[in-house]
């Protein structure tokens, strides 16, 4: 009796360390956090698409951050998107694909900030929806993008204030307890077989994100923008959550 229970104790003392010895090799393919000395070295493209306003990009700023000294910010222009996009990383190998992100999105309840997703370096692009999302969001589970209404109640946290009501009115300004750590599960598209290649990934996949204003709509007065931080996407061969 006293064997059988000193083997069960050991074998309870040991099993952590066995069982981490089988834990997926993760692997980062891209990270960016806006910190650098040149800031987003990481993001290969930043524009607009109103050719008459070419200015208006994404930029660092320092009012809200969540690690570091800075995040990636914008705001929502009339009949304009602003878009940046990664650098390419690659899935090649892994069948596993993680997207992670904080972000605090600030805009109006009729405005849109999408995500996409490209396995071709950029030549067509996937919108992001609520298949991929693992993150606390009603919204964008049911709808696929982010405004102020993603995160709606004020008995849960994080609580964005929404809706702003009234063309004149700028809203509520956004503090450093807003920040949201978003997850998406991007197996399924770029960890999907690659049949000319004959491989599991895709060399040259890419992330962008877009702040929309829908045609046509009123141009009353902006609100705090969409602030990015500590972007990274995680690769490995088998599931990244162990059962």
């Amino acid at each position: 009796m006293k064997k059988s229970l000193l083997a069960a104790l050991l074998f309870v003392v040991a099993a952590p360390s066995a069982f981490a010895q089988f834990a997926p090799p993760i692997d980062t393919v891209f990270t960016e956090n806006f910190d650098g000395t040149l800031s987003a070295d990481s993001i290969a493209a930043n524009f607009n698409t109103d050719s008459t306003n070419a200015t208006r990009s994404w930029n660092d700023t320092t009012f809200l951050k969540t690690t570091g000294t800075r995040s990636f910010h914008t705001q929502c222009f009339a009949n304009d998107s602003i878009i940046m996009e990664t650098d390419d990383f690659t899935t090649i190998g892994y069948t596993n694909v993680r997207f992670t992100f904080d972000q605090i999105c600030k805009i109006r309840y009729i405005q849109k900030g999408t995500i996409q997703m490209s396995r071709d370096n950029g030549s067509t692009w996937v919108n992001l929806t609520g298949a991929e999302y693992q993150g606390e969001s009603p919204q964008f589970s049911s709808q696929g993008w982010f405004n102020e209404l993603s995160y709606p109640s004020a008995l849960l946290s994080p609580y964005w204030q929404g809706p702003t009501i009234g063309n004149s009115n700028t809203g509520v300004t956004p503090a450093n307890t807003w920040w949201a750590r978003e997850t998406f599960d991007l197996s399924t598209y770029l960890g999907a077989y690659d049949a000319t290649n004959t491989q599991n990934g895709f060399a040259q996949c890419k992330i962008r994100f877009i702040m929309n204003n829908k045609t046509g709509t009123p141009s009353p007065s902006g609100l705090a923008g969409w602030f990015v931080d500590n972007i990274m996407i995680e690769g490995a061969p088998c599931e990244l959550e162990p059962p």
